[in-house]
């Protein structure tokens, strides 16, 4: 283990052209412009200056570099390290780039950039360097190494490293060109959005909480791994204050909070709301986010009482309106409402037009209403029928409710963040890209309103 008595602000690997191929950024202490400042630096030079030394200095920031085929290794620091063993820490990290990866190049980097992460995990925390043996580390990573593999003229080389992982490929039976002719793989990336929502409602049907857990799923079948740039709507700000200290007005388009993957390059999201990443392989989140307080409900939920003409009898009418566009449906939508405990007999009466069925599980006292689908500015309603002991105290139409409400809403997002542009830069044939939306409940309840009570005759 090494364990030096000086700390480092971030680590981050660079490409030859000045791509950020991974950013660990331990103490919050600077912003990931050091990557630009740094790559400026040693590429464009003031005449007569040195910048091909392992240590720069700039602007009160000490950079401790090597470089590896080309690929700069880059440690930064606002306090005095040891310059010898600053170095020696990064070159043991090329090192154990190269054990776990095979060797070093642009392409080994990004197939391995998750496993590689995993690496940069355990070998620095909070800023201080800890575990640097290959041995060790190999028992933290849980990541399968994608490593390169090189044609040898004669004898296949040996791979210790895939050994030690306790992973070997046979050797593949040579089959004639001719006797297979593969057809062409599918080109497709999806980018799908989700929101969880979860909404309280009084009696009056009005929000009295609300928020949204949000996140960009990102799943390719593409050759290769290539670099993607999600362009999001211009008008997306994230937090409620703005540069000058003042409070932001809510505002559907305001994230209260977000993370981004660690893939993700930031360069051009402030001024593009643009975020870029080279693909790799497997499903991920790109992107969460959460959003409290400054939305609108998809659907209206209404309910009234209907007192019966002897007492131990009523009814409960439960509406529900989706206030969605036209061009979209809810689908499979189960509201659940809980029933008093003085219950001698409940039934629900729904649309069986619609498919849609009802239920009342006596054990646990829940009517079941089932509605297979809601298009927009259409709505649902159903008849509880109640009958309790009316020997018995106690006010029983206080004691029904809450109303559950679970549902699917594709095509559709509360929030307004959306996905202007999707982009794939590889040659050949464009892929198809698909963009999925959903909102699904997480948390949706609504109290019922026991004052909006009527007389009628109960059948």
């Amino acid at each position: 283990r090494v364990l030096l008595g000086w700390m480092y602000s971030q680590f981050f690997v660079l490409s030859s052209r000045g791509d950020t191929l991974l950013y660990k950024d331990y103490r919050v202490e600077l912003g990931q412009e050091t990557t630009q400042i740094f790559f400026r630096k040693v590429t464009t030079p003031v005449p007569g200056e040195v910048v091909d030394a392992p240590f720069i200095h700039i602007d009160g920031v000490q950079y401790i570099h090597t470089k590896a085929s080309g690929i700069y290794f880059v440690l930064t620091s606002i306090r005095d390290v040891s310059p010898t063993a600053s170095l020696e820490f990064l070159l043991r990290v090329v090192d154990i780039f190269t054990d776990f990866c095979g060797t070093i190049s642009l392409e080994s980097i990004r197939k391995n950039f998750i496993l590689l992460y995993e690496v940069v995990d355990e070998i620095m925390d909070f800023g201080y360097p800890q575990e640097t043996s290959f041995d060790a580390l190999k028992g933290f990573v849980n990541s399968v190494p994608i490593v390169e593999k090189k044609v040898a003229p004669v004898e296949e080389k040996k791979n210790v490293f895939a050994e030690f992982f306790g992973f070997k490929k046979d050797k593949e039976p040579e089959v004639s060109s001719s006797a297979i002719k593969p057809g062409p793989r599918k080109e497709e990336l999806f980018v799908d959005i989700v929101e969880k929502m979860t909404l309280s409602m009084d009696g009056k049907g009005i929000v009295k909480k609300s928020a949204i857990d949000g996140e960009v799923r990102i799943q390719g079948f593409l050759q290769a791994n290539p670099k993607i740039k999600i362009f999001f709507n211009d008008d997306l700000l994230v937090g409620r204050e703005n540069e000058d200290g003042s409070s932001r007005a809510p505002a559907s388009n305001i994230l209260d909070y977000c993370t981004f993957h660690e893939c993700c390059l930031l360069s051009n999201w402030e001024s593009q709301k643009c975020l870029e990443f080279f693909l790799p392989d497997g499903q991920f989140n790109l992107f969460h986010y959460s959003l409290m307080d400054s939305f609108k409900s998809p659907f209206q939920v209404v309910t009234f009482i209907e007192e019966g003409p002897t007492p131990g009898k009523l009814d409960c009418v439960v509406k529900i309106m989706g206030l969605y566009p036209s061009d979209k449906t809810a689908t499979e939508m189960v509201v659940t409402v809980q029933m008093p405990s003085k219950t001698l007999t409940a039934e629900i009466m729904v649309n069986s037009e619609k498919e849609e069925t009802g239920d009342y599980v006596e054990s646990e006292r829940t009517i079941i209403w089932k509605i297979p689908k809601i298009q927009g500015g259409k709505e649902s309603s159903s008849r509880i029928k109640l009958a309790f002991d009316a020997s018995l105290p106690g006010d029983h139409k206080r004691e029904i409710g809450p109303i559950s409400i679970s549902f699917q809403l594709r095509g559709y997002l509360s929030s307004s963040l959306q996905i202007k542009k999707v982009l794939v830069e590889k040659t050949g044939d464009p892929p198809k890209k698909f963009v999925r939306l959903l909102t699904q409940s997480k948390s949706v309840v609504a109290k019922i309103d026991v004052e909006n009570t009527e007389k009628s005759v109960y059948g």
